[in-house]
């Protein structure tokens, strides 16, 4: 838990470089109460991205990202776009020593496939 936000923010500083966001403002977790929530939050005008720790009940650990957007009406709109939790995508900017422009499929191993 402790390196989670140096991890997070080292592996997305292309979100402040390539794409205009600010950040990663830190959040605290407003309950205290399993589950546990570490998060950062990158900002730009128009949406913001969330990177979550979560640490739930008898030790099950998995980070989470989501996709933030403000609607017409002001409603915030939210996306899951990755998770550690079982198989999922992960972009390729997230992962040392890529060009950062596909995705890769990660298997329940953790071992991830190229696929654009």
């Amino acid at each position: 838990m402790k390196t989670f936000v140096p991890e997070a923010t080292a592996r997305l500083g292309f979100l402040r470089t390539e794409f205009g966001f600010t950040g990663p403002e830190v959040v605290q977790d407003e309950t205290g109460v399993y589950p546990l929530l570490r998060r950062i939050r990158f900002d730009r005008a128009d949406l913001e991205i969330e990177v979550s720790l979560v640490l739930s009940y008898m030790g099950e650990e998995y980070v989470a990202v989501h996709l933030v957007a403000v609607d017409e009406s002001g409603s915030n709109r939210r996306a899951e776009i990755g998770t550690s939790h079982g198989p999922h995508w992960v972009p390729d900017a997230a992962r040392p020593g890529s060009a950062g422009r596909g995705c890769s499929q990660a298997d329940e191993r953790g071992s991830l496939t190229s696929v654009g």
